[in-house]
């Protein structure tokens, strides 16, 4: 990453290929871990042409403005990577990168735009404040564009569709 292409992330909007996040994952918490699961394997399992990014530290309003907070904490990429052999399979590839702007520190991670599942979560994950799941087991999870979209597939079978967004 340059910043050319960093600041031509920052004029997009979020969407099929592009999240922000303010703040960093923390993964000593159960539930940020499930939130990082669920914004890789959404990003993973979307149908693309182009690699797709989360960049961390940097808030995107719905008017196009961005604020650089920078990174809160500082992750290891092969904490991150550690995250997903015992909770999804395929394990979906990613890289981890801090890159420095303008005196500040973003996470940068990327996903290349190969075709390699659908990524699923190999069990339930529940969110500590109220016990209710946050991610399913065999869940097909994939961004578009007004949102994120759900797929349950028990048995291999599709039941349900639903939107989060």
């Amino acid at each position: 990453m340059n910043d050319s292409e960093f600041l031509a992330l920052l004029q997009r909007m979020e969407g099929e290929t592009l999240d922000f996040k303010g703040m960093a994952y923390n993964l000593a918490s159960e539930s940020d871990k499930a939130d990082f699961i669920k914004d890789v394997i959404c990003m993973a399992n979307t149908p693309r042409e182009e690699p797709s990014y989360i960049l961390l530290g940097v808030k995107k309003h719905n008017d196009g403005t961005f604020e650089l907070w920078g990174l809160d904490r500082y992750l290891d990429d092969a904490d991150l990577q550690e995250q997903f052999p015992a909770r999804v399979q395929p394990v979906p590839e990613f890289t981890y990168e801090v890159f420095s702007y303008e005196g500040k520190d973003f996470g940068i991670i990327t996903m290349p735009p190969r075709r390699m599942g659908p990524c699923l979560p190999i069990k339930d994950f529940l969110d500590q404040a109220t016990d209710a799941p946050t991610l399913f087991y065999g869940n097909i999870r994939f961004t578009f564009a007004v949102g994120l979209e759900t797929i349950s597939q028990p048995h291999q079978r599709i039941s349900s569709v639903s939107c989060d967004g």
